[in-house]
């Protein structure tokens, strides 16, 4: 299994602590069209991958055999799908979690579509910090990053599905917030199709008490619809798009897309 070091704004500053993904959460509830999760590839090192899928139990013997060699305080769940659309194996893997230690702080990853829904028990497993991947805030943007969204049962697409996340997403961090949980967002910068929506999810993000912002540059993965796109230049010049989002909300910029199964020191 590969082991790579990670970053996150749940250590406190200078604190020699280590944190863990444990990827028990195979499944999503949308269809970006630049994520293609692989299990098993090893020589890979970005989001919705992992070697292989753990069961609430092997993630919680993950956990026990990293958490005296790193030190282990945090304990998230990344990947490689959806966080709440695996919510029954996340909230078992926390509640594993916490009978050996108490202390750790628990942290997850989402699209927000069933934030709304689960909020309460999001914040009864005692889970601290949120992490919601927010791209556009216009359907018509956000129906070239989603090919589909699946909501009870019901399959959405084009405007229909990215306005129905969009909105989802929006309650969801008001709720959230009204439950003092942590927030952040994440943002892929995808050339000629959301780069005007970083100052609108900037300002967002200020109105509604986000503690960081984070933006993805975009990764072209072979086999989806943005394989082909160039992205040197956003690479280069991606500190432009967060001093625009600086003006309104704390910027993160030390990502490294991690793996779904990362562990190590900040």
């Amino acid at each position: 299994m590969k082991i790579k070091e990670e970053r996150h704004p749940c250590f406190a500053s200078g604190c020699k602590s280590g944190r863990i993904h444990l990827p028990v959460a195979p499944i999503c509830n949308i269809q970006c069209n630049y994520c293609k999760r692989e299990f098993d590839c090893l020589n890979e090192s970005r989001p919705g991958v992992t070697s292989r899928i753990m069961s609430p139990e092997e993630a919680c013997g993950y956990y026990k055999k990293n958490k005296k060699i790193y030190n282990l305080a945090v304990a998230g769940v990344a990947g490689p799908g959806d966080a709440l659309a695996n919510w029954k194996e996340v909230k078992k893997t926390f509640g594993l979690i916490r009978n050996i230690n108490k202390d750790c702080a628990f942290c997850i990853s989402t699209n927000g579509l069933l934030i709304p829904r689960l909020s309460a028990e999001i914040k009864d497993t005692g889970i601290e910090y949120v992490t919601v991947t927010i791209n556009s805030l216009e359907k018509g943007i956000g129906a070239q990053i989603y090919e589909k969204v699946i909501f009870d049962n019901t399959v959405k697409t084009g405007d229909e599905a990215a306005g129905f996340l969009i909105d989802r997403q929006m309650e969801g961090i008001e709720i959230l917030n009204s439950l003092n949980i942590k927030i952040k967002i994440n943002f892929v910068l995808i050339p000629g199709v959301n780069e005007n929506q970083v100052e609108a999810v900037a300002k967002f993000a200020s109105k509604n008490r986000v503690t960081l912002m984070n933006i993805i540059p975009l990764i072209p993965i072979e086999g989806t619809k943005f394989e082909k796109l160039k992205i040197s230049h956003l690479r280069r010049d991606i500190s432009k798009y967060q001093n625009i989002a600086a003006k309104w909300v704390p910027i993160m910029k030390h990502c490294i897309h991690c793996r779904a199964d990362a562990v190590g020191y900040l």
